[in-house]
């Protein structure tokens, strides 16, 4: 099976000191690996505030050819700098890679031969020796904990942006927020076919990684979204019926404590702490968690329909502008 176009996607923020060199990186390795091949780069400056964009036009000055320059309004993560991407990108293979150095382009080949040799949608890259420090590498392994209990997906890094993937995966995809860490099992939900590669990973050598507690915490809650739309999208209430009778019956745990506080101890109801605190908090958490899946469909039913846009974009540079 072969593929004549590539696209090669690229969200960048705030990398001014690796952007040329990493450019440099992959035209090399599209020179040396897939020179029989057309191929275009889109690199989206997702609200740099450094002098990225600058140094982007740079690059065109030296290389206009296959090359795409996209500049947001704003920062608006990467999620949405991918989904810009995917939506720009016109070929039927598509690379996704990081701009901070760390992913090594030389990889990409083996990428495409595992993806060309068994015929999977998607093939992730597994970055199995990681040269990260010693933080980011306790919450990935945090990550991949969560991840085998929630949603049991069998890739090793599904966090890793560096991929390949088949037009008809990424028209499935609408991302905002932090889900681009769950792309791939996103992607096995809908029935895609997934492998992985190990490949090489190197050390950062400019700027600082964005990885922070917030994000940390940021990527829990959209695992337990990812988990909620596995198991339950299409019997939500299911779910709510196992929520309601575990209340119940905590509920009624308290409720018989408190019956034998009053029989036995002659303390009131409405003095019982352990009754009131119960009822309050599980009640107000049921609320809470139903609002919170309730308010996310609607939001997104809301951009569906009325087709607002979740991004502006103040600039493409592009041959055919």
């Amino acid at each position: 099976m072969s593929f004549p176009y590539l696209s090669i996607i690229i969200p960048v923020h705030n990398e001014e000191k690796n952007i040329g060199f990493l450019y440099s990186e992959v035209l090399e390795v599209m020179k040396n690996d897939f020179s029989w091949y057309s191929y275009e780069i889109i690199i989206i400056n997702d609200g740099s505030y450094d002098k990225t964009w600058e140094e982007m036009k740079n690059l065109r000055k030296l290389s206009k050819d296959n090359l795409v320059l996209i500049d947001t309004q704003r920062n608006y993560g990467q999620s949405i700098a991918l989904d810009i991407g995917f939506r720009y990108a016109r070929w039927d293979t598509v690379f996704t890679l990081d701009w901070d150095g760390q992913n090594d382009p030389n990889d990409m080949k083996k990428l495409f031969d595992e993806m060309n040799s068994k015929w999977f949608d998607v093939v992730a890259w597994w970055r199995k020796k990681r040269k990260d420090n010693f933080s980011i590498r306790v919450i990935t392994m945090l990550g991949r904990f969560f991840r085998k209990i929630f949603i049991n997906d069998y890739i090793h890094d599904s966090w890793c942006t560096l991929r390949i993937y088949k037009r008809k995966c990424i028209d499935e995809l609408i991302l905002w927020w932090e889900m681009h860490r769950y792309i791939v099992p996103i992607l096995e939900i809908k029935w895609f076919n997934i492998g992985e590669v190990v490949v090489n990973h190197r050390k950062r050598e400019w700027w600082k990684s964005k990885y922070s507690f917030m994000k940390s915490v940021k990527w829990f809650i959209d695992l337990l979204y990812v988990w909620f739309i596995a198991k339950y999208q299409s019997r939500p209430l299911h779910l709510f019926w196992g929520i309601g009778i575990f209340t119940f019956l905590i509920w009624l745990i308290g409720f018989f404590f408190s019956i034998y506080e009053k029989v036995f101890f002659h303390l009131s109801l409405n003095r019982n702490w352990f009754f009131l605190l119960w009822v309050f908090l599980i009640q107000t958490w049921l609320m809470i968690f139903i609002f919170w899946i309730v308010i996310d469909i609607l939001v997104r039913l809301h951009y569906d329909n009325w087709n607002e846009k979740r991004y502006l974009i103040k600039e493409i540079v592009r041959d055919d502008e």
